[in-house]
């Protein structure tokens, strides 16, 4: 089945490790340990020195309309990486059990995500922890691992990606670019949450989403590279202000997810599929709308935006509010001048395209 929506994806991971109070975090960029600090904006009475300092995804939540949204993403103990990457790749549960193979990674033998693009056709690259392809050791177009063990090192891992990164943002042979990035998990785990690297780490990844978006939108014109691309930044788990991340206290499962689509601005989701809280200010003058999401539809829901069968052991749902973010047919014209008949059309048209997801899944 063609890709219901975006045509590319960039997923950032654990770059909103930092947990919910900070900003936690297709191009799918896992920020190891996003917290919610780092990317939300601070709703804490005391203001810490690495809260808020991934302000790009803050301006862009405000600013691009309905394109850009930030979700609180909760997660399920164990909230080890292993772990965590093998819940968002399956929409399953991993038990504590698993908790034993963190250190040697086996490879997933479940129906998971990556395969299921793979087995679609989509061209994955992948770039940054190893552990991906410890797990998943066969599955890339193309990978560029570095080793992720050393808690200490807290530049090679992320600049590994950095430097594959940016080329690939403007070659075309890839369909989803995984990006994972570690020097704030290692920053959290050596020095601790309120220290200077760990504010130096998030300062140096806001500069570069800031660079990332930058050449996203030059290349999103019809017809463009990035017309249909969707970005994806966020955080696998959150940690406690030690850096300890493993159990199931609100530091450790609390992260969060930043979705921006390239395409057109898709228009408000319905209210009765809205599930948001714009109760949390911005610069004491504005609000950002903070949805929330289980990492259990995480799966579910990315294989609906890029129009691939869910896991087959997915107990997740397709998470409407993310979806819609690139769904793009809330916009899409009629001729209906009368303001009710056109909402309903539009809403109909998106409700056939929820439909075609739900069937995607039906062999199961």
């Amino acid at each position: 089945m063609p890709p219901l929506s975006s045509s590319k994806c960039l997923l950032f991971f654990e770059l909103g490790n930092a947990g919910f109070d900070g900003l936690h975090s297709g191009v799918f960029g896992l920020i190891e340990r996003i917290e919610d600090p780092g990317c939300s904006p601070n709703v804490l009475p005391e203001v810490k020195p690495w809260m808020d300092k991934l302000q790009v995804l803050q301006k862009l939540a405000l600013e691009e309309g309905p394109s850009a949204r930030i979700f609180k993403a909760v997660a399920d103990p164990p909230t080890t990486s292993l772990q965590r990457l093998k819940g968002l790749t399956t929409g399953g549960l991993p038990t504590f059990i698993d908790v034993g193979n963190s250190f040697g990674a086996p490879a997933i033998t479940e129906d998971n995500l990556i395969h299921q693009l793979i087995k679609n056709g989509r061209r994955v690259i992948m770039m940054g922890d190893d552990t991906w392809l410890q797990v998943f050791p066969n599955h890339f177009h193309k990978a560029y691992p570095f080793p992720s063990f050393n808690v200490k090192d807290l530049h090679t891992v992320d600049d590994g990606v950095i430097k594959h990164m940016f080329p690939a943002l403007h070659q075309n042979d890839w369909d989803i670019l995984i990006a994972h990035f570690l020097g704030v998990d290692h920053a959290g785990h050596i020095f601790g949450v309120e220290s200077q690297p760990m504010i130096e780490k998030l300062e140096q990844y806001n500069n570069v989403l800031e660079k990332v978006v930058s050449i996203l939108k030059n290349h999103s014109e019809p017809g463009g590279l990035h017309e249909n691309t969707m970005l994806i930044v966020m955080g696998d788990h959150g940690q406690t202000l030690n850096g300890d991340h493993g159990g199931g206290t609100p530091e450790e499962v609390e992260t969060s997810i930043f979705a921006m689509s390239m395409s057109t601005h898709a228009g408000s989701t319905p209210l009765n599929l809205n599930t948001s809280d714009c109760k949390i200010a911005f610069d004491g003058r504005n609000a950002i709308c903070i949805g929330s999401i289980p990492q259990l539809d995480f799966a579910a829901t990315m294989a609906a935006l890029i129009g691939v069968p869910f896991p087959f052991g997915s107990v997740g749902c397709v998470n409407p509010e993310l979806y819609g973010l690139s769904a793009r047919t809330w916009s899409e014209p009629n001729d209906f001048s009368d303001g009710n008949n056109s909402t309903c059309l539009k809403q109909k048209k998106w409700l056939e395209h929820y439909a075609d997801v739900m069937c995607i899944n039906s062999w199961q």
